[in-house]
């Protein structure tokens, strides 16, 4: 596959992927509206603000993913005990929602699209204050968006090692080489696989060990729920 025919496909699966997130998520927000104490609830928001960071930047769509890094810096904050969600806090969040709907729904016309966000950035950081939020400062979630099993709070994340892959031609990955694997969601994985296609075969069988590590990674964390 050419690399520009492969990096349309990983754009469009995100977009097609990521509304259907979005769409799932509102009825979280339902519930979050009416008790913003919802810890569960709160898990499921931080996990689509978190896998639509790390997929639009695998993608290319570097403002989108710095806005959805703000909202969900915002999410860690009240994971963490650190802010008390009240209905201020509820509102900014459900706009910042429907902004990262809006910014999908125009890539999905136009790849190159921009929207302003930065008034919206602004009432987010408002309420996570000061801090300055590092891009690889939330916490990871071991598994997909969708996963209905409950996070044991007594396990602590199993560290695993950074994937290290072959420079590829596409400017979309260079900031993905050095990703954590428990901070790969996807479709950055399905960004890795297609290196393969064109690599060295010193970087094809870089990319199937780090792979394979990853598959062992997964699979332990799966045996401890």
């Amino acid at each position: 596959m050419e690399d520009d025919d492969f990096d349309l496909k990983i754009k469009h699966d995100f977009i097609t992927e990521s509304l259907e997130m979005l769409s799932w998520v509102e009825d979280q927000f339902l519930i979050f509206e009416q008790n913003p104490g919802n810890s569960k609830v709160v898990d499921e928001i931080f996990r689509m603000a978190h896998t639509v960071k790390g997929s639009a930047m695998t993608c290319g769509f570097m403002r989108l993913g710095e806005f959805a890094h703000v909202m969900e810096t915002l999410l860690v904050k009240i994971r963490e005990g650190r802010h008390e969600p009240d209905s201020d806090t509820v509102d900014v969040l459900l706009r910042a929602n429907d902004t990262l709907r809006q910014y999908i729904e125009l890539l999905r016309k136009d790849f190159e699209a921009v929207l302003d966000t930065e008034s919206m950035k602004e009432d987010l950081q408002y309420f996570i204050g000061p801090e300055l939020a590092s891009m690889h400062a939330a916490p990871a979630i071991a598994f997909g968006f969708f996963d209905d099993d409950e996070a044991d709070p007594s396990t602590a994340p199993i560290a695993t090692p950074a994937l290290e892959v072959a420079t590829h031609s596409s400017g979309t990955l260079e900031s993905f080489q050095t990703t954590p694997l428990d901070e790969i969601s996807y479709l950055t994985l399905k960004a890795y696989l297609g290196l393969s296609e064109d690599s060295s075969q010193a970087g094809v069988e870089k990319c199937l060990r780090t792979l394979e590590k990853a598959l062992a990674s997964l699979t332990l964390v799966r045996g401890r729920i």
